[in-house]
């Protein structure tokens, strides 16, 4: 009798069609506070759910008292429930949707990591094993990080260290490698610089941190656009090669630009290879791409800024942990590969002629070659490109939805930009304003290569350097200009200009 009347309370049409309207409301304003719909489109949402309520309303009411109807009563209550749980499930996408953006989204801060490392078969496992002992450190390209780390150090253990200046980190490599020393303060992507210099040595992970020191400095924006729905302005997306916390500067191993006209609806991808010699920008020193994300990814921007003579507006940014783990969570990606059956370096994944599924290790591993493909650099500069539009062709489609939560999880925490989360919102909402369909062009910049010993931040180690085509470089900035000029670009304007390098 208890359950029955339990039953009954439930069901009462009061109860039933306050939920839902409790539901509905709830719904329209999470997606208003979203920010992404257009005004017409949720008017529309929330007439059609008015006009269910009241369609529900009159067929209980009007059936509520005459049994021929109970039927129909109970079905539209039913129906009711139902709609109810799928609105409350839809308003949790829409907050998690609304999260993520502000996650990811304002991101100005980078990370620098310096770190007091041993070797791994060392018996020092903390500071205060080696307080009486000296250390090793260089100067050479980051004084002032260093120096902070030092006094940080020596506060927690409450004493000075004994301090052994070197003239650069591959010194005090070899130091500790020679076992001079017990104990080195580097920073931890000078530690990835010394992988070039070692070719049997893998330096990274025969040393062994113990204990480091986290620097957070801001990223200024060099140039500002007043509304990204109305004028063009150009990303730079970089992927470091690293794993795990993606604000971490380290060598940037994926760099591309993203020139967007939203008015004209095209995407220009410039491909730029991470050996390309460029100048520092805050050193006026010769370097390789990749190494400028050592410094930061503001002095990469403003470096490709001078390379190419051109405004990069903003920047975004992920890692090897989020390549793989966004991957995963769409389910795979499909890559149709331009060359010949290949075996990757990292992984040993056999990469056939033509169509390919993959998973995150294996995409992963498909656009960090280079060593076994015909044309290198360039050759993996086009790679990332493929990577990228197949990224973006899984992510919109429907199959999305199944895993949209593990999605946005996924690459929370491994992609950021200083895209602010107003103009994110922004593009979001024109796209889904207009539905227009996007027309998209990629370039690459090739060029000579060759072995130099002069690099900024490996002075007197050889390594490659790519010296750039000048002319593709001027055609290059002939195109960017152009879209920021709010022209529209041709298939024409680009032909030659995705050919591979030598």
């Amino acid at each position: 009798m208890k359950n029955q009347k339990f039953m009954k309370l439930i069901l009462s049409k009061y109860i039933i069609l306050g939920i839902q309207m409790a539901a509905i409301i709830a719904f329209l304003y999470f997606i208003i506070n979203l920010n992404i719909l257009p005004i017409r489109t949720i008017a529309l949402i929330g007439g059609v759910l008015a006009a269910i309520w009241l369609f529900n309303l009159v067929v209980i009411n009007s059936g509520v008292h005459k049994k021929r109807y109970r039927k129909r009563v109970l079905f539209v209550k039913l129906f009711s429930i139902t709609m109810s749980i799928s609105l409350l499930i839809g308003s949790s996408y829409v907050i998690r949707g609304n999260s993520f953006i502000n996650n990811i989204a304002n991101r100005t801060n980078e990370t620098h990591i310096v770190s007091v490392r041993v070797l791994k078969d060392s018996n020092v496992n903390k500071l205060d094993d080696i307080k009486d002992s000296p250390l090793a450190v260089s100067y050479q390209h980051d004084s002032k990080n260093i120096a902070e780390a030092i006094a940080y150090f020596e506060k927690s253990i409450d004493s000075n260290f004994s301090i052994e200046q070197k003239d650069s980190y591959y010194d005090v490599a070899e130091a500790l490698l020679n076992k001079e020393v017990e104990a080195i303060i580097i920073g931890n992507e000078h530690v990835d610089l010394l992988q070039e210099r070692y070719d049997d040595f893998d330096f990274k992970k025969e040393t062994v941190e113990i204990a480091s020191y986290r620097i957070e400095k801001e990223i200024s924006p060099n140039v500002t656009i007043s509304d990204v729905t109305e004028n063009t302005f150009t990303i730079y997306l970089t992927g470091i090669d690293t794993y795990g916390d993606v604000s971490e500067v380290a060598r940037s191993d994926v760099n591309l630009l993203i020139t967007v006209n939203p008015v004209s609806k095209q995407i220009l991808m410039t491909s730029i290879p991470r050996d390309t010699k460029v100048t520092l920008a805050s050193y006026n020193a010769m370097d390789k791409l990749t190494h400028a994300g050592v410094y930061g990814v503001k002095e990469t921007m403003e470096t490709i800024e001078d390379l190419l003579d051109i405004d990069v507006h903003y920047y975004a940014k992920t890692n090897f942990t989020g390549i793989e783990a966004i991957i995963d969570q769409l389910g795979g990606i499909t890559i149709d590969s331009p060359h010949d059956d290949f075996v990757t370096l990292h992984g040993n994944y056999l990469i056939t002629k033509g169509i390919n599924e993959m998973n995150g290790d294996k995409a992963l591993s498909f656009v960090r070659e280079r060593d076994n493909l015909p044309n290198g650099d360039f050759d993996r500069g086009r790679n990332q490109q493929l990577l990228l539009q197949s990224m973006l062709e899984k992510a919109m489609s429907p199959a999305i939805i199944t895993n949209f939560n593990r999605l946005l999880s996924a690459i929370e925490g491994t992609f950021e930009t200083n895209l602010s989360d107003y103009e994110i919102r922004s593009l979001l909402n024109m796209q889904l304003n207009d539905m227009s369909d996007w027309e998209m062009f990629s370039v690459q910049v090739t060029g000579h290569g060759y072995r130099s010993a002069k690099t900024y931040s490996m002075w007197g180690t050889e390594t490659y350097v790519i010296e750039p085509d000048t002319t593709r470089l001027d055609r290059i900035q002939e195109l960017i200009d152009k879209m920021e000029d709010g022209k529209s670009i041709r298939q024409s304007d680009v032909e030659g200009l995705m050919e591979r390098g030598r």
